[in-house]
């Protein structure tokens, strides 16, 4: 079996995974790395067999490679025969540099095994129904359906989240410690506020609407180049092409899935049906398309779809018609 070349190592990676300063995308990145090949999961697998001998991180922390290497050059130095000398630059130097390489790969392996053993992480998954989520900071998280989130559960140093789905967060306030929320390349930055994210990795885009407070909204790899969003704002950022598009929220029912508050003020019956899509999970095909122009006002406050589907057959004169896998809305049109 192979061992991978030196250079394509991750050793700043796992140096920072050593030092305690890697984040969980990082820690991720390296797991990514021993997956790639069976050469990279020896090499993990070898440095973990030593660590569980070992038992301890600083298992070379009283050898300086620098003092080592000085006292072998003069060692090589002072050879008795110029035969000898030729011997030792010519052989033994590279097999010493070689030893060196191995000592190094082995402390950074042993150190990032260590930090990944120690670190557990806090995952939670929402399937068919929503959850709500205290974090240690007493932040809360209000996980929508089919969504997932996972932090580190000490949550000492930094305030990380990692969102797959959509979630509603009500943080409180630490100057000293910013929350951040990641979903793929962008990550969400505040103090203190309330905010919703929705990130689904399906999805082209990702949607951003603050309601209290203030964030920064920026990309993993240019955290200069930031949104600032305040209350009622709203970011659209598009996954492929990196655009950001800001503006005001016009969303009224953007929360309904976590307060069960639906609000529709001359709404299409086309912008009402594709709200329901979203919250009940629901299809609906329509028979007539002139049916998309008619118009409603109403609201519902926690209701079921049942009740809400047979106040709009009754208000704009239609039918629902449960074909099991969609709804078959029927109707003259408006």
């Amino acid at each position: 079996m192979k061992t991978p070349q030196n250079d394509n190592v991750p050793y700043d990676l796992i140096s920072r995974y050593f030092s305690g300063e890697a984040s969980v995308d990082e820690i991720i990145d390296v797991e990514r790395w021993k997956a790639v090949s069976p050469e990279n999961a020896n090499v993990i697998e070898q440095c973990r067999k030593v660590w569980e001998k070992t038992g301890q991180s600083n298992l070379f922390a009283d050898i300086n490679l620098d003092d080592e290497w000085n006292s072998f050059q003069k060692a090589i130095n002072h050879p008795s025969h110029e035969a000898e000398k030729n011997i030792y630059r010519q052989v033994l130097i590279p097999i010493y540099r070689i030893a060196a390489v191995i000592v190094l790969g082995l402390l950074l392996g042993f150190s990032a095994i260590y930090i990944y053993n120690s670190m557990k992480l806090e995952k939670f998954y929402a399937g068919n129904s929503q959850q709500v989520i205290d974090l240690p900071d007493e932040s809360k998280v209000f996980l929508n359906k089919n969504s997932r989130i996972s932090f580190d559960e000490s949550f000492d140093n930094s305030r990380e989240i990692v969102l797959d789905g959509e979630a509603f967060f009500n943080v409180v306030s630490d100057p000293f410690r910013p929350f951040i929320v990641k979903t793929g390349k962008l990550r969400v930055e505040v103090l203190g506020t309330s905010f919703n994210v929705q990130g689904y990795k399906k999805e082209e885009s990702v949607k951003v609407i603050v309601e209290s407070g203030r964030v920064a909204v920026y990309e993993k790899s240019n955290i200069d180049a930031q949104d600032v969003l305040q209350k009622g704002d709203k970011i659209e950022y598009y996954r492929k092409s990196g655009e950001r598009k800001l503006s005001q929220n016009q969303d009224k029912n953007y929360n309904s899935w976590r307060t069960g508050i639906l609000s529709f003020e001359n709404s299409s019956l086309e912008e009402v049906l594709n709200k329901l899509t979203e919250i009940y999970d629901v299809n609906f095909q329509i028979s007539n398309r002139d049916l998309y122009k008619c118009r409603i006002s109403v609201k519902f406050d926690n209701s079921e779809l049942e009740y809400i589907l047979n106040t709009l057959s009754v208000t704009l004169d239609i039918s629902f018609e449960n074909k099991n896998s969609y709804f078959l809305v029927r109707g003259d049109g408006c």
